[in-house]
């Protein structure tokens, strides 16, 4: 008994890794093309036009879509609710502090495909004491060929071709600060795997091996 335990054991936690979350990390890159503030001029964050910016994103490609809808242009939208997002630009930096809001737009305006993830409230700020109102990134697809499932996709690949990012910050006094960049490169990052996947990996090798030990004496 104990023997088919151990098996049992060794077999559902490597079967547990096999389904575990699917992660998808993207590192980019870019150029603000605007920034200021169009209601207060001297609301001023000192991010000029030109400035290099940096970032990542990722997302648990095994989440399910919680549901879809029609767009404007007769295409199919899905929203997922996973992964985060992080910017660095002239000395400030935002990071989401809760799973982002992921839409995937098949056929969506003007026929594009498009892929977005947006931070929600609260944003990790540093750089200044004001507080982001907005922030997301988004690639789209001019060809319209991207997507055409309402799975997300496990990779991004050379079909996006109109990439961008914006950041909003708010001053309390209904002053808003915008900076909008155009990503000129993104790349693919190996996920890391969590501890807990090693240790479960671990666990399931090592009752494979004990149970192997066993069948051989």
């Amino acid at each position: 008994m104990q023997f088919q335990r151990l098996v049992a054991f060794a077999v559902a936690a490597l079967t547990s890794l096999a389904c575990h979350a699917q992660e998808v990390r993207y590192s980019f890159s870019g150029v603000v093309y605007q920034s200021g503030s169009f209601t207060n001029p001297s609301f001023d964050l000192h991010v000029a036009v030109g400035e290099a910016f940096t970032g990542a994103f990722w997302y648990d490609a095994s989440v399910a879509s919680y549901g879809g809808g029609v767009t404007q242009d007769g295409g199919t939208s899905y929203g997922y609710r996973t992964g985060g997002l992080t910017i660095a630009v002239g000395g400030l930096t935002a990071a989401s502090t809760t799973p982002a809001q992921i839409f995937v737009n098949d056929n969506g305006y003007a026929g594009y495909d498009s892929f977005s993830t947006s931070a929600l409230n609260p944003i990790a700020i540093t750089g200044t004491s004001y507080s982001a109102d907005a922030f997301f990134l988004g690639l789209n697809d001019l060809t319209g060929k991207a997507f055409s499932t309402s799975a997300l996709p496990t990779t991004l690949d050379s079909l996006f071709n109109d990439n961008s990012i914006g950041l909003d910050f708010v001053n309390g006094l209904g002053d808003q600060y915008s900076i909008y960049g155009n990503i000129t490169e993104f790349h693919n990052v190996a996920a890391v795997p969590e501890p807990a996947t090693y240790a479960l990996m671990l666990a399931g090798l090592g009752a494979l091996g004990f149970v192997a030990r066993r069948r051989i004496s």
